[in-house]
């Protein structure tokens, strides 16, 4: 992976975590739960880069499904 690419994950690590937290409750709540059962749907395919790219999404947005089963 090249620098650049690197710098940019670490970025929007840290980025879309703090613009999420702006985002209205009620909204942020509707976007984890699409997010959660999309990557549900992503399970059930054969490509494995689906279920990557789903995670993917919901690590950069801060949400952490294990967390919240407990």
């Amino acid at each position: 992976m090249s620098l650049n690419v690197k710098l940019l994950m670490k970025i929007a690590n840290i980025i879309f975590p703090v613009l999420l937290n702006q985002v209205t409750p009620a909204l942020r709540e509707e976007l984890k739960n699409y997010l959660y059962q999309l990557y549900e749907k992503a399970q059930e395919t054969e490509n494995p880069f689906d279920d990557l790219f789903i995670h993917l999404i919901i690590t950069f947005l801060g949400f952490n499904k294990e967390e919240e089963k407990d």
